[in-house]
């Protein structure tokens, strides 16, 4: 005869489980014996088990309160993994937070070293000035001002042209569509000498060297600037 362990645990045995299920499908003793193979006698020291731990005597009450049982066990379940996802969730949030910090920390430093390499430009008298694909101006430094007379306001968002005799204007917007066109360029990251244009017509002389920078997926053209 199979031996039962007579433990006084509240939560049922899978055997137990399932006998309480089987009779609820309405089998017989005889019947569940049969299916689980086991003798009537051990089912019966299963269903004293069962009585004893649901506290109930007809099969209705032993259902129900197993209903009950796994219904509370799976609250439990809900209730800690409801637990697990709020402690995660708060891993999350201070991880975020952690992230926006040094990403704040990061933006402050790169404020600074651009602070410091635009004051370093200007002690060294150097414009830098930023192209557009398109040809249009989108920077212009302090010493970009002081070399050709304009306010940095007054450019922005003009061709770069305004900087260039006519001649010389008409030429750059040739290169700069060749090279957009083909990727050939004779003067990226070569200095050379060339005549700019001040806000007040006179014309000078300009060491000029131009660099191709890609910033947001899009190109873009820097040039650094000092008389000649």
């Amino acid at each position: 005869m199979q031996q039962i362990d007579e433990g006084s645990s509240r939560i049922l045995s899978p055997r137990e489980e399932q006998i309480v299920d089987l009779s609820c499908q309405g089998l017989t003793d005889k019947e569940i014996a049969a299916r689980l193979s086991i003798s009537t006698g051990t089912l019966n020291t299963y269903w004293n088990r069962v009585r004893r731990k649901l506290k109930g005597s007809s099969r209705a009450e032993l259902a129900s309160s197993l209903v009950r049982i796994k219904a509370e066990g799976r609250l439990k379940e809900l209730e800690a993994e409801a637990e697990l996802l709020k402690q995660n969730l708060n891993k999350l949030s201070r991880t975020k937070n952690v992230i926006q910090t040094e990403l704040h920390e990061v933006g402050l430093n790169l404020a600074k070293a651009e602070a410091q390499h635009k004051a370093t430009l200007e002690l060294l008298d150097v414009g830098v000035v930023s192209i557009g694909a398109n040809g249009v101006l989108q920077e212009f430094s302090q010493g970009a001002e002081k070399i050709f007379g304009y306010k940095a306001e007054e450019v922005i968002g003009r061709s770069v042209e305004v900087l260039m005799p006519d001649a010389q204007g008409r030429r750059h917007q040739i290169y700069v569509d060749r090279h957009v066109a083909t990727g050939t360029a004779r003067i990226l990251g070569m200095g050379r000498t060339v005549t700019a244009l001040r806000s007040d017509g006179e014309e000078i002389e300009v060491f000029i060297e131009v660099r191709k920078v890609l910033a947001a997926g899009e190109w873009s053209f820097v040039a650094i600037i000092r008389p000649a």
